[in-house]
């Protein structure tokens, strides 16, 4: 426990240092919209009734929700910050941090991404809403770590990896069960590793996307290229999420690589926007569905991992979530789709072996005994012979009555081929009585 606190200040010590940092390049930034605190103020989205298809998949409230709805779980969302007049989210929106800009409010979101990824996590039932969060009792920490989404494939890596690293440790020392990391960056840098590590390290169970960089001109199931790494997706303990269409197959621009841990929903997928709802497709809201089952696995009253801590809890949350997840039905095992598609179900009812799989005894055969197997030899061809001898009685046998038969014919035939008998068959007819012409014509006597 001491461990934990240390562990906690040190986190809070770095986050304080990185939002120095960002205090002191903000004078060179462009004015904020005092209104809205953004550069410029987003347009809002119309509401939408139309339930989002994941939803109807998973059957949450008859299937999951009387297990768990992630009451007590807090989830820290790494994204664009949430907006906080979504109603939906209002009651489970904490304050959280402005990574950008170094303020202490992570609830304010310019472009509507980091919104419609809480959303998915923990968005309550509102009247003429079609969607919801798949975990309603959790509370949400905005940690805002991106201005805008990387959309040109051009490789920037946004945001960098200082910014996320310091969003991680802010989350940490929160008190942050779960910490989606729903826009990666492609920097590696050694700080962002340090982090992760730390906060597995605290049993905090760390979500990434995979990201959205695959190219189209690749062949089908060849790897994304190496300059399209994800971070922290690609870390040891990270679980890395792609998406998958309705249909199941990957959403095109989905990464293929060995950090693709699992699939979820991803396109087209309904969730919050600003103030109303949007439509997304990509792997940021898919990780949301993961991060979303991991809340809801930690809350469910009486689970193992409640008596866990350290690393053993986050390796034992995310062993779970990949070792129940529905494989794809595919001739092809390429890392497009990980170990298959996240199910929140499976996760909540279903019990992970406690051991490691355990190696067969190997086959020990009875011992080589010479009398018997010549005992069974001979037995062999006795049977064998048996069956022989008696097959030839039954040809013998059957040969002798069609003999018998033929010799009793022959005799009744006089040993003559044919008929034995000269009974005649037809008749031979009468010459015909030739009557003349005056007879044939001739009146009848008369009587």
């Amino acid at each position: 426990m001491q461990l934990m606190r240390l562990q906690r200040i040190s986190c809070a010590v770095v986050a304080a240092l990185i939002m120095l940092a960002g205090s002191v390049t903000l004078g060179s930034r462009a004015a904020a919209d005092p209104a809205t605190g953004c550069k410029q103020s987003p347009d809002p989205n119309a509401a939408i009734t139309d339930p989002s298809w994941p939803l109807t998949q998973y059957d949450l409230p008859d299937k999951v929700w009387p297990f768990t709805t992630g009451n007590g779980i807090t989830v820290a969302v790494l994204d664009s910050g949430v907006d906080r007049s979504y109603p939906e989210l209002a009651k489970n929106l904490l304050p959280g941090m402005d990574m950008v800009t170094g303020q202490p409010q992570g609830n304010v979101d310019c472009t509507g991404h980091g919104t419609g990824v809480a959303s998915v996590i923990a968005a309550q039932r509102g009247d003429g809403i079609g969607t919801y969060g798949i975990a309603p009792g959790t509370k949400i920490l905005p940690v805002r770590t991106s201005e805008t989404l990387q959309a040109d494939q051009s490789g920037a890596p946004e945001p960098s990896g200082a910014r996320v690293a310091g969003g991680i440790n802010y989350a940490v020392s929160q008190g942050a069960q779960v910490i989606l990391v729903s826009t990666p960056t492609l920097e590696n840098s050694p700080e962002l590793e340090a982090s992760v590590a730390q906060a597995i390290g605290a049993g905090v169970v760390v979500v990434s996307a995979v990201g959205d960089q695959h190219p189209d001109k690749l062949r089908p199931n060849e790897a994304t290229p190496p300059k399209f790494t994800p971070y922290p997706a690609a870390y040891d303990g990270v679980i890395g999420v792609g998406a998958v269409n309705a249909d199941g197959t990957r959403l095109k621009t989905s990464q293929i690589g060995s950090y693709v841990d699992v699939v979820a929903p991803g396109a087209d997928v309904i969730a919050g926007g600003i103030i109303g709802q949007n439509s997304y497709s990509d792997t940021s809201v898919a990780s949301a569905f993961v991060a979303g089952t991991a809340a809801l696995m930690l809350a469910e009253p009486g689970n193992r991992y409640a008596a866990m801590s350290g690393a053993e809890k986050s390796k034992a949350v995310a062993d779970t979530i990949i070792g129940t997840a529905s494989p794809m039905i595919s001739k092809n095992t390429n890392a497009g789709y990980g170990a298959g598609i996240v199910d929140p179900y499976r996760t909540v009812t279903e019990t992970m072996a406690q051991t490691s799989p355990q190696a067969l005894p190997a086959h020990v055969g009875p011992p080589y005994n010479a009398a018997a197997v010549a005992a069974e030899a001979r037995a062999q061809r006795s049977a064998t012979n048996s069956a022989i001898i008696g097959w030839a009685s039954v040809l013998v046998v059957a040969l002798a009555g069609i003999g018998i038969f033929v010799w009793k014919r022959s005799r009744r035939t006089g040993w003559r081929s044919g008929r034995a008998d000269t009974t005649e068959l037809t008749r031979p007819e009468a010459a015909p009585e030739f009557v003349s012409g005056e007879a044939l014509f001739a009146p009848p006597p008369e009587l």
